[in-house]
Formats: structure tokens, sequence, C-alpha cells
């Protein structure tokens, strides 16, 4: 985490965080250590991606976050995959 903080600081974000709608408030869907990082590294604000809460690639957007982070166990993975199955 520190490294990122480090290169926030130093060169931004590159990669906008992705966002979804919630009434009044808004819910990161990728990006969560981008958004920790840029807060720690001070920035007022940072460039995000909105989208509505029914958009269909927000799901796969999500799985895809999920499946590159390093601290998924394989129940958790699982249950995720069990979900997007169930659903569509």
């Amino acid at each position: 985490m520190e490294g990122l903080v480090a290169s926030i600081r130093q060169i931004g974000i590159i990669q906008p965080i992705v966002l979804v709608s919630r009434g009044v408030r808004y819910e990161v869907i990728a990006g969560h250590r981008r958004a920790v990082a840029a807060r720690r590294a001070g920035l007022p604000m940072m460039p995000a991606t909105v989208y509505p809460p029914d958009h269909p690639a927000l799901r796969v957007m999500q799985a895809h976050e999920n499946g590159r982070r390093e601290d998924v166990n394989p129940v958790d993975e699982a249950f995720w995959f069990a979900e997007l199955f169930e659903r569509d």
C-alpha cells in the first residue's frame, strides 16, 4: 500500500476508480486500494467513472478486480462465482 501511496503522490491516479450510484452516495466497485491510497496521499479528489446500479458491466468489473486481489481465499471466490452463475 505504501508503494501505491508514493506512486500516487509522484504521478497521480493513472486509472479512474469505478463507482455505482446508490441514491445520494456512491459505492466503489473497482479501485478500493487506489481510493484508500489516494486519501492517504492527500488527494482532495480522484478520477472516477460512475455507472447506474443496474449496469450489466458492473459484475464483470467487480469479478475482474476481485480476481486480481492477493488476499482472496478460495471459499470467498467460490461463493462469488456461484452468485454470478445464479444471477445470469
